[in-house]
């Protein structure tokens, strides 16, 4: 009976996995299709100015603290988290639909475009953390912590590949000479089919039978204020600082190119092959480097790019530092989820879960509005405080974020299959 139910398990883990593995690159492929700096070339194209672009980041890191709130009451009534990975996986969808209908009305009412995407960037991407955060707490219930960890990087390689064969034939298939907002709109209803897709999918995942009788554990509050964790709060108060900064890199160097529609799109398969290579690199540098130590050099590169803008005045060469940077989020900011888990025991993950982002978005919300305020005027001294906070915030999570090195197997040892396998 008990071997009967071990078999059941192993099969309904490997479920998972497939599904984990598919709802990653349905994710990859998504976001790629919508990136960053692709959306901001786009506001930049109707019309949006550097402080319009910060409101936005400050409504999606609004979003993120609630997301940290309410996911600790949350936690309590579903410990394995697994219905609130379920429901908050259409988080997900909003944010590129919010797009995709403002580039349809943006001239005939900016004011509401705008109010359109402030509140799809807050709801989305507070739906979006939660989503992610739950992740972290159901992964060693579905499939795995050390699972999570090594089919991550695989998931980047794949879904890289699949992003950038459909990305090139939209590229080439479109008018590119013609190419003006239906340019973008093509690319943002793709991700959002894609994303509606992987949220279906989340529904597919089972709880293993023999992690039934398991309860997770639940939030405790109390934690937030033990020494270990006011330790912890430093480097991620001073990554949502210096994060405040870089996201607005992007808007800065763009309006200074003035990229056409095409030339915007160019960003999305530059950065997929930065993805691909970078997914690659990461599984070969986290046999050698901790997570810790992966996620400092991600911040130190982020912050370097950040000390190049005043000096980045030609495509080229904001394609190569771009470039750079995806290989650099590719490979060590991958590890940041991995390396805030393996920081952690099991009944701390759901306070530290929820608490990364907070400590993040709080630093983060009133830095943008500063920086969209002063940074068309002040661009360097910005980018300088950006990216001296991320630096010593890299430093800081290497000492307060120490990798459980017990919890990874030995150079060569096989993953044991079984429970929380």
């Amino acid at each position: 009976m008990e071997n009967a139910l071990q078999a059941d398990s192993a099969a309904v883990r490997k479920k998972n996995e497939n599904i984990y593995i598919g709802t990653y690159i349905g994710k990859t492929v998504a976001n790629r299709l919508a990136a960053g700096a692709f959306t901001t070339a786009f506001l930049v194209y109707i019309g949006f100015t550097t402080e319009n672009i910060s409101l936005i980041q400050l409504s999606i890191n609004l979003g993120l603290i609630a997301a940290s709130i309410l996911i600790i009451p949350l936690y309590r009534k579903d410990r394995s988290g697994l219905s609130i990975l379920r429901i908050s996986a259409w988080g997900s969808p909003m944010i590129p639909l919010g797009v995709l209908i403002a580039s349809f009305f943006y001239q005939d009412s900016f004011t509401g475009v705008f109010i359109l995407l402030l509140f799809t960037s807050c709801i989305g991407n507070l739906l979006k953390s939660m989503n992610n955060s739950a992740e972290i707490n159901a992964a060693p219930m579905l499939f795995g912590t050390d699972r999570y960890r090594r089919i991550t990087g695989k998931c980047g390689i794949i879904g890289g590949a699949f992003t950038l064969a459909l990305t090139l034939s939209t590229m080439f298939l479109t008018d590119s000479k013609n190419a003006g907002i239906g340019y973008y709109r093509i690319f943002f209803a793709l991700a959002s089919v894609i994303l509606i897709v992987t949220a279906l999918m989340r529904w597919l995942y089972k709880r293993p039978a023999d992690s039934m009788k398991e309860e997770a554990a639940a939030a405790d509050l109390r934690l937030m204020f033990s020494k270990k964790y006011l330790k912890a709060a430093l480097p991620h108060l001073l990554r949502g600082f210096g994060t405040a900064a870089f996201s607005l890199w992007p808007a800065v160097v763009i309006r200074n190119l003035s990229l056409t529609p095409f030339l915007s799109s160019v960003l999305i398969p530059l950065g997929i092959a930065a993805e691909i290579l970078g997914s690659a690199l990461f599984n070969v540098i986290t046999k050698r480097l901790s997570t810790t130590k992966m996620t400092a050099v991600s911040f130190f590169i982020s912050a370097v790019c950040m000390f190049l803008t005043p000096v980045i005045r030609t495509v080229p060469f904001y394609f190569i530092c771009f470039f750079i940077h995806e290989i650099s989020t590719g490979s060590f900011a991958r590890a940041i989820l991995p390396s805030i888990v393996d920081s952690c025991d099991d009944e701390e993950r759901p306070m530290i879960a929820a608490l990364h982002v907070l400590y993040y978005a709080v630093t983060f919300c009133p830095a943008v509005i500063l920086f969209g305020k002063w940074m068309d005027a002040y661009t360097f001294p910005c980018m300088l405080a950006g990216g001296t906070a991320l630096i010593l915030g890299g430093f800081l999570w290497v000492r307060y974020l120490p990798e459980n090195i017990q919890k990874r197997p030995a150079r060569g040892e096989k993953v044991q299959k079984g429970k929380g396998q």
